[in-house]
Parts: structure tokens; C-alpha cells; sequence
């Protein structure tokens, strides 16, 4: 019976609450106006404190148990530090500055909010099943982050959103040459605000690397799949602007065989190569088995590796460089060639050279299109 009238003897409690701490809301919203003037957040924290105590008091004074004293606590938090609403004017000039005033109110709103919560009931607000979705905002979506880590990641999208509306506003006011550049900016990495430990286990889930190995048809288990990603994530930490030396691909490559073997190897390096997609259209149109598309690849793979080794085996000679890579060139074409036969090999080939011309090209016009005086 008792946990029938449980909904009523709250909301009787909320009311008596009400009546006997009406000073309650006067002096929050008299805080609050204090602090919009003074901009000091902490003066309003540490005044809502002092009441919100009383009010926690009183609560658990008329029998509410913690859990239903906290609900009440976090509406009564909520109400006095929600930002001013936001008129909804989308139709109009400027309003995207409205939705950036909005998304930064209730960011606010839910910083003062915690701090006050904290302050209130220590460390253990934390695991509190009444206040949890205000400590990890981001549990549905990613509950493998700590507390820490999900208000981090919450901060940093609000963030994003407010920075994207600005970008889009700067793109429509900038002349060509800006708004390209602005268009080619890579996104913010959401990981930078986590702790390492949070990042990888972020990447893992949401990465486009992850996204390769699921796409890659190997059956990973879970073990498997975080210790090939970490041979990954250590290899393309190691690229970038500048090129992974021979010595570091062969060391990682080396180490993804003795974890995968040498075919399942092959596969994930072919699924993380952008010219793979390339040679899959070929390899189609030649009518090639899917055994013979990665036995194209890893001939193709050991001439591109011939040749890297020519060169950085005689990089204080030039012109042998030159030599000891043609020669491992047509070495590699003859393996080929032993292994489709000279019409399809030469048709690979013929292929890589167009895609190659073609990446070329594209290069050459986004440079042209950035030298080129506007108009």
C-alpha cells in the first residue's frame, strides 16, 4: 500500500517543501541576477548551496528515501539555473546566433548544476541513479567512458555545434580562396578531450580504422580485434605528412602477420589501402576470383615495397636507385604476369597507371584553382 501512495506522499512533500521554503526561489532568482551582473557563477553556487541544503534537509525530514529526496533536489537545481528561453525565430536573420545562445545556456545550466551537486553529496553523486544522467550525459551512447570522460565529450560536441555555425557563417561571407579552405578543414578530433585510455577505447568503437577491420571479413574476437587495432593506431601514428621508413612497415607489418597470419594480414592492409578499390574495378572486369584480387594486390604490394628498398638501399647514389628500382619493377611485372597471364597483367597495369595519372590531375587542379587570380 505504502508504495502505492509513494507518487503522492512526493509530491505532497514537493508541495509542503514549496510553501515552507517560498523564500527559497526569491533568493535563487535574486542570486541569479546577482551573478549576471558581477559574471561570477561561483557567488551563485555557493548561495544556491546554502538553500539547497535546507531543502535537502526538510526532505528527508518527511521519510522521502535519498533517491527521492535527490529527484526533487535536481528539479529544484534545474529550474533555478535554466537559461532564459530562447525565441524560436528560425525564419529570420540571425537566428542561428539564438541557437548558439540556447546550446550554451543549458551547457551553463548543467555545469552550475553539477558543481552545486558535488558540493552536496561528495564523490558518490556520481552513482546516484537519480542524478547519474546528469554525471554521465553520454551513458546510452557511450557508458564504456567514466563520468569524467562523458562530460568532456558532452562539453566538447556543444562546443562543436556553436563552432560549426560559426564556420558556416564565416564560409558565406568569405571570398573563394578562404571558403575552400575552410570546406577542406579536417573536423576537430573529438578524442582530444578524453584521457588516453578513454581515447582508445573511443577510437575502438568510432574510428574509421574500426571501421575498416569490421569491413575487413575477418571473424575478430574481442581480444583479437583491440590487439590488431593497436598494431594499427602504433603504425598510423608513425605516418602523416611524413612517410613510415622501411624498417617501421616492415616491423608492423611483420608483427600483423605472427597476430593474424600472412593472409588475414594481407586483407587488412588491402582494406586500409585507398588503391585497393581501384584494382577491385579491374580485378571485376577481368573476371578475377576474389583469391586472385589479393594475390594481385601482394604481387603488387612486394613491387612497391622492391622498390622502396632499391631506393633507400642506395639513396647516396641516384642514378643506382634508379636502376635497382626498374629492375625490381620488371620483376615484379614478370611475377604478374606469371600469375594472370600478359593480357590481364598488362591490363592492371595499364589500370594503377591511369589511376595514378588521374590522382595526379587532381592534385595539379586543386593547386591550379588556389594559384588562379580571382576574378
Amino acid at each position: 500500500m505504502m508504495e502505492l501512495l509513494r507518487p503522492v506522499v512526493l509530491a505532497v512533500a514537493a508541495m509542503m517543501i514549496l510553501a515552507t521554503t517560498s523564500s527559497f526561489a526569491t533568493s535563487a532568482q535574486a542570486v541569479e541576477g546577482g551573478v549576471a551582473q558581477q559574471g561570477n557563477p561561483k557567488l551563485g553556487e555557493i548561495s544556491t548551496l546554502r538553500s539547497i541544503k535546507h531543502y535537502n534537509r526538510r526532505l528527508m525530514a518527511l521519510g522521502l528515501s535519498e533517491q527521492e529526496a535527490q529527484t526533487l533536489v535536481l528539479r529544484r537545481l534545474m529550474d533555478t539555473f535554466a537559461p532564459k528561453p530562447v525565441i524560436d525565430d528560425y525564419w529570420l536573420r540571425g537566428a542561428e546566433q539564438a541557437a548558439i545562445t540556447n546550446v550554451n545556456g543549458l551547457a551553463e545550466q548543467i555545469r552550475h548544476v553539477r558543481a552545486v551537486l558535488t558540493s552536496l553529496y561528495g564523490q558518490q553523486v556520481e552513482t546516484s541513479a537519480a542524478l547519474k544522467s546528469i554525471f554521465r550525459p553520454m551513458q546510452q551512447e557511450a557508458g564504456f567512458l567514466s563520468s569524467e570522460d562523458q562530460i568532456a565529450m558532452s562539453e566538447f560536441r556543444a562546443e562543436l555545434f556553436t563552432s560549426q555555425i560559426q564556420r558556416l557563417n564565416r564560409m558565406q561571407m568569405a571570398e573563394p580562396a578562404e571558403a575552400r579552405e575552410l570546406i577542406s578543414q579536417a573536423p576537430p578530433d573529438p578524442t582530444t578531450v578524453l584521457s588516453d585510455l578513454a581515447a582508445f577505447e573511443y577510437r575502438l568503437r568510432q574510428s574509421s580504422l574500426a571501421n575498416a577491420l569490421r569491413a575487413s571479413g575477418i571473424e575478430f574476437s574481442r581480444a583479437l580485434f583491440r590487439k590488431t587495432f593497436k598494431i594499427l593506431q602504433q603504425y598510423s601514428n608513425t605516418t602523416g605528412p611524413v612517410l613510415a621508413s622501411l624498417a617501421e612497415t616492415q616491423r608492423h607489418d611483420k608483427a600483423l602477420s605472427e597476430l593474424l597470419g600472412d593472409s588475414n594480414a594481407l586483407r587488412i592492409r588491402a582494406q586500409l589501402d585507398p588503391s585497393f578499390m581501384g584494382l577491385q574495378r579491374t580485378a571485376e572486369q577481368l573476371s578475377l576470383s576474389s583469391v586472385e584480387i589479393f594475390g594481385v594486390y601482394e604481387i603488387l604490394s612486394n613491387i612497391n615495397l622492391s622498390v622502396r628498398e632499391a631506393f633507400e638501399g642506395n639513396i647516396s647514389d641516384r642514378s643506382m636507385a634508379m636502376q635497382a628500382a626498374r629492375e625490381a619493377a620488371v620483376q615484379g611485372q614478370q611475377t604478374l604476369i606469371a600469375y594472370l597471364g600478359e593480357e590481364k597483367a598488362n591490363a592492371i597495369q595499364a589500370s594503377l597507371k591511369r589511376t595514378e595519372r588521374n590522382a595526379i590531375a587532381t592534385q595539379m587542379q586543386g593547386l591550379n584553382s588556389q594559384l588562379r587570380p580571382l576574378q
